[in-house]
């Protein structure tokens, strides 16, 4: 809703998926207090409703691929995975993930399911409040046209190049040790040697965003990008392979691959057909990975793909997040809430030497511990988002739904207007918009972690620009200087 002039002037189309969101959540209220909806109900309803809120997102967004439409839908993959599984009758595969639905009691699945599908449309309604529309533009050559706009993209292209360059090393060290280990020890041997990637895993942390810079502050009208494009995702694809780490490598794959469509050169539809395939044989591999670490049998990769279906391999992987939330809400039943001791805790992390100012609000940022010892097996489990809500502050909690939609719309708007941020923001954004994305099946520090290393890179850029900009004047002042 906008003013022209003195006319009133109204995004029908956004309007009308405002109206459609209340609606969703007052039928989903009416069924579940007027106890007319079912378990089966509700994970039906959430399989349709996913569908209904991508929708929306992408036609008033106009993008298929935005941050937004990705987070949604990891949202609702690794949460209702299993619960679309279960209304179609088809069977978990327990050799790679938990089997929810004959775990836990039903009624214990439902009051958690019914509280997470909430939350995922009242996220998507203050989305769909806060998200602003643009114009589409070649935004990135666009916003480089004046010389300040170049000056600034070689600025963020040379900073972005040391950076490269002075993790590289180390980063490499972090390859070889992942790789070594995982051949010697299995895929566990990387938790247990945890201690020797520490140092070197630190500079991984920050890999991504010097891969980001580098990205956007290449000429887009130059083919400069392709040896970084293609070296950042070949090396998620390898160690994904060879680590069997997925969540680690997939995530950024999707970044980088998100970064050339949108900011340096969009694909084709031949091309994204074919994207569209890998992706299916990529989430395949991933499901055949975590098979072969729980079921060492002599099936190779193509059996697997005709043996096994891939849908049902896919949502029994990625659905057997839903365990942790489950666990969350167990949790709450015999131990009362957290009270927004997680949270707490991952904002202490800001503090300078957090471990002595607040060690006892350190121990609750990460949901997995606090929930391993009621892990299934006594395995490592991973976190969640709605899950974390819960075991904060139970149905309270979605009251801060509307903070969630508003960050993801912001990160949204600053990279849908180029013009108005500089460069770095847009890449901080981008970066941010990485620990999001890990906050779906993390914690929330994850989020605070990204926010924390881009501060010091930020630092770290506007000493490299303070001292460029200051070399470049006393040059100048040279060459002026009559002999």
């Amino acid at each position: 809703m906008s003013m022209g002039g003195n006319r009133l002037t109204v995004d029908l189309d956004k309007f009308i998926a405002i109206m459609v969101q209340c609606c969703i959540l007052m039928i989903l209220t009416a069924t579940v207090l007027g106890d007319l909806a079912t378990l089966e109900f509700l994970c039906f309803f959430s399989l349709v409703n996913t569908g209904v809120v991508l929708f929306s997102v992408c036609k008033i967004s106009k993008q298929v691929y935005s941050v937004s439409s990705m987070f949604l839908l990891f949202l609702a993959v690794f949460h209702f995975g299993q619960a679309w599984l279960y209304v179609f009758g088809a069977k978990v595969d327990k050799t790679i993930s938990y089997d929810i639905f004959s775990l836990y009691p039903h009624e214990n699945i439902y009051n958690i399911l019914y509280f997470s599908i909430v939350c995922y449309n009242l996220v998507a309604l203050f989305w769909l409040v806060f998200y602003k529309k643009t114009k589409k533009t070649d935004a990135l050559t666009e916003n480089q046209a004046s010389d300040s706009g170049l000056l600034e993209r070689e600025t963020v292209f040379r900073f972005g190049i040391v950076l490269f360059l002075v993790l590289l090393v180390p980063v490499l060290v972090y390859d070889y040790l992942s790789i070594t280990l995982t051949a010697q020890f299995g895929h566990v041997g990387l938790y247990e040697n945890s201690g020797m990637l520490a140092i070197w895993a630190a500079a991984n942390s920050y890999f991504p965003l010097a891969i980001i810079l580098v990205l956007l502050g290449c000429d887009p009208q130059k083919n400069g990008w392709r040896w970084m494009y293609y070296y950042a995702v070949g090396r998620c694809l390898l160690l994904m392979i060879l680590t069997g780490k997925r969540g680690s490598f997939v995530i950024p794959l999707l970044l980088y691959v998100f970064c050339k469509h949108h900011f340096i050169k969009k694909y084709k539809r031949k091309q994204l057909i074919w994207i569209l395939i890998a992706g299916i044989l990529l989430l395949s591999l991933i499901s055949f990975i975590s098979y072969g670490r729980g079921d060492y049998s002599n099936l190779n990769f193509w059996d697997f793909i005709i043996e096994k279906n891939i849908v049902t391999q896919i949502l029994s992987e990625l659905g057997g997040s839903f365990t942790t939330t489950v666990l969350s809400y167990n949790y709450t039943l015999s131990n009362g809430f957290l009270e927004g001791k997680s949270y707490l805790g991952a904002l202490s992390v800001l503090l300078p030497f957090s471990d002595w100012i607040a060690p006892e609000l350190k121990q609750f940022y990460s949901l997995e511990t606090i929930l391993n010892p009621y892990s299934p097996s006594g395995g490592a489990l991973g976190g969640s988002l709605f899950g974390e809500m819960y075991i904060n502050f139970g149905f309270f909690s979605l009251l801060l739904s509307p903070l969630l939609a508003w960050a993801i719309s912001k990160i949204e708007n600053i990279i849908g207007q180029m013009q108005k941020h500089s460069l770095f923001a847009v890449c901080s954004s981008v970066y941010i918009s990485y620990g999001f994305w890990i906050f779906v099946r993390g914690n929330f520090v994850d989020v605070i972690f990204i926010v924390k290393r881009t501060l010091y890179v930020f630092i770290l850029f506007w000493l490299f620009k303070t001292v460029l900009v200051r070399r470049k004047i006393s040059l100048k002042q040279i060459s002026d200087t009559p002999p």
